[in-house]
């Protein structure tokens, strides 16, 4: 059975689960947290109740849930019923009900990789927050946005060259990123995509400056750091706005 990664860019509540639970959740269906195992079953057959937060019955575990099993018999998920949780949804046939149409604040995801990335479509839509060195499979296309927002541990990410564009606010807030090498396949880069770092060098291949957002491109004081571009191509990056504010410009 394929693994589907259902991904909720909610914020998390840490908490601890020290003991089993169970209950109701449709007319017919029935839930039980493992803490063991930091699983979530969903029995029974027929729909499950749709929810509003905090009025969701396993509420209190969403930060430390990983696993959902959704048994044979069960026919839809309510809406909210995942809000703030970071998950992989397992044994699940009728993948028709996982849709936009319901209002989790979702996405669902192909594959996660084990550096814990989030994959749909060749774009890297999330990445598990306990991340601190990532490398970016070959054949990804594009980094979603607000991908990385979550990973203030993160202090290295490899980028490949079948990258070509950078999302809004992809890097925000990683305050453990001194230093990112964009290859020059990169093309775009989003507003705000690395707000909240603390960069100190940045890395271009490209010899021409990737095209950004002129208000508000990085969201952060770039003329505290150097960027490092292509032999030959400095001056389009000083004639080039935001690029041209950098503290300094390098070639190498």
């Amino acid at each position: 059975m394929k693994q589907l990664t259902l991904l909720f860019l909610m914020a998390l509540m840490p908490i601890v689960a020290s003991a089993d639970d169970s209950g109701k959740c449709g007319n017919n269906l029935t839930w039980t947290y493992s803490s063991d195992s930091q699983t979530l079953t969903i029995s029974g057959i027929g729909n499950m109740y749709s929810y509003y937060p905090p009025n969701i019955p396993w509420y209190q575990y969403k930060s430390v849930i990983t696993f959902v099993i959704i048994e044979d018999g069960v026919t839809s998920i309510g809406d909210w019923a995942f809000e703030g949780c970071y998950l992989i949804i397992e044994n699940f046939t009728n993948k028709s009900s996982l849709s936009n149409d319901n209002y989790w604040g979702a996405t669902l995801c192909d594959v996660e990789t084990d550096d814990g990335l989030l994959i749909q479509d060749n774009i890297v839509v999330f990445c598990r927050p306990n991340a601190t060195s990532v490398i970016i499979p070959n054949g990804i296309t594009s980094i979603g946005d607000w991908a990385f927002s979550r990973c203030i541990g993160l202090t290295s990410i490899d980028i490949p060259s079948s990258v070509t564009s950078i999302g809004k606010s992809a890097f925000s807030g990683c305050t453990g990123l001194t230093s990112i090498e964009i290859p020059s396949s990169v093309t775009s880069i989003g507003s705000g995509a690395f707000s909240g770092c603390n960069l100190e060098s940045m890395h271009i291949q490209s010899k021409t400056p990737p095209q950004t957002s002129i208000e508000g491109s990085f969201q952060l004081r770039i003329d505290y750091i150097t960027l490092y571009v292509p032999v030959g191509s400095a001056d389009a990056y000083k004639a080039a706005t935001p690029w041209k504010y950098f503290k300094e410009i390098i070639e190498e």
